[in-house]
């Protein structure tokens, strides 16, 4: 994630200019070298990968998170997630607006499932088409079936957050997250880490 979504310029700049981008391992001695699942997902310019093992956290300065999201996302995707996250930065003292907004994501993201599900799901992934690892290149179901992996995701996520009283500190999640799905990228022999570890993921604390 971080060697494409971050080599971005737009992401890059977005990021660096209203966050403080915090990255965390996951457990002492961690090392994720499990290339083939890498290579896997940069050739086929897969949109998305809701993998459990990153996880992409949005939090106010005092570490109360306001929403997060588990797995790699091409940039084109990432931006979407950055929209919401300017809206919560925009709302962090109106905790009322930030979960308007995440309900109105969750219905955003639940039509754009709709729409990868229908008929016109060609059509739909058109918008997409702007990124790629390997060059430009054409999408095909494989693509439509991330994408909407990961909208389903995306509308769990947001409607928990809609419905939460309040917004949870940063050590009540860090070591169980939501993830998209159970898949793990370390490879069999790797440290695994200790449970109140926080989970291997790129830190984003919202900035006064």
């Amino acid at each position: 994630m971080r060697t494409v979504t971050f080599s971005n310029p737009k992401i890059a700049k977005e990021v660096n200019e209203n966050y403080v981008p915090v990255w965390i391992n996951r457990g002492p001695g961690f090392h994720n070298c499990e290339l083939r699942t890498e290579k896997r997902i940069f050739q086929t310019s897969q949109e998305a990968y809701s993998t459990r093992n990153i996880c992409t956290f949005f939090m106010t300065p005092d570490e109360k998170v306001l929403h997060y999201v588990a797995g790699y996302y091409s940039p084109n995707l990432f931006w979407d997630v950055l929209v919401f996250a300017k809206k919560a930065q925009k709302y962090q003292d109106r905790p009322d607006k930030i979960r308007e907004e995440h309900g109105r994501f969750a219905n955003l993201a639940r039509l754009e499932a709709k729409k990868m599900g229908g008929k016109g799901w060609r059509q739909a992934l058109k918008k997409y088409d702007r990124y790629s690892f390997m060059g430009r290149r054409s999408h095909g179901s494989q693509c439509k079936r991330h994408i909407i992996e990961a909208m389903n995701y995306w509308t769990t996520l947001h409607d928990r957050f809609s419905a939460a009283e309040s917004f949870p500190q940063f050590s009540v999640v860090k070591a169980k997250y939501l993830s998209g799905n159970r898949f793990s990228e370390e490879p069999r022999n790797s440290p695994r880490p200790r449970r109140k570890e926080p989970p291997v993921g790129t830190t984003i604390s919202l900035i006064d």
